[in-house]
């Protein structure tokens, strides 16, 4: 099952079960590495981008500086 189809627009994941649905521990790993060195936590947004199909939309996880950096 695809992770649009799962979550959809209205239905916005929690980080527990966006961890168990990339079921990976490199993701925790990295998680940790842009936390730490970066000094940035995760945010979800939805995309609706249907490039190449229906492969890309769905939820996103974005980390961003913050603007004073």
């Amino acid at each position: 099952m695809k992770w649009h189809e799962i979550f959809d627009r209205e239905h916005e994941p929690t980080e527990a079960q966006v961890r168990d649905f990339v079921s990976t521990p490199l993701f925790d790993a990295l998680d940790e590495y842009l936390r730490q060195t970066y000094n940035v936590k995760p945010k979800l947004a939805y995309s609706g981008c249907k490039m190449g199909g229906d492969d890309w939309m769905g939820w996103n996880i974005k980390y961003k500086k913050a603007a004073n950096r």
